[in-house]
């Protein structure tokens, strides 16, 4: 594995790990949401440096998620479109999703010999 993709995904595993520590406050299920956030987001950016694809300017992280569930169609990447004033018990339930997400995306990033040419390239992502 590339040393950018390993980088991405440990920085989405410690943000799962910030969203974690504040699961136990029911006031911070705002911080959860972001944590999680995050961890998708970077989860995401694994894939596509795994695939070595180039992200360009603008992008948004449904748009990311569709490249990575190009890979990997059990990805549910409406998650990501969850709002950010949820309460304490869907907080919970959308950090498993985005842990979820993280274990797909760590495994989908270690097969790093897919053909990507004939799947996605970066200028796709221009058209979402």
């Amino acid at each position: 594995m590339k040393s950018l993709t390993e980088d991405w995904l440990n920085r989405a595993k410690d943000d799962l790990a910030f969203a974690e520590n504040f699961l136990a406050d029911p006031l911070c299920s705002d911080k959860v949401v972001w944590f999680s956030r995050q961890s998708i987001e970077k989860s995401f950016r694994a894939v596509a440096e795994s695939r070595n694809i180039e992200i360009p300017a603008g992008y948004s992280l449904f748009q990311l998620g569709k490249l990575a569930k190009n890979y990997a169609p059990e990805i549910d990447i409406e998650i990501v479109r969850a709002p950010d004033d949820i309460n304490p018990s869907e907080a919970a339930d959308f950090m498993r999703s985005a842990k979820h997400i993280f274990d797909i995306c760590a495994r989908i990033s270690h097969h790093e010999n897919i053909n990507d040419d004939s799947i996605w390239d970066s200028q796709t992502l221009l058209y979402f």
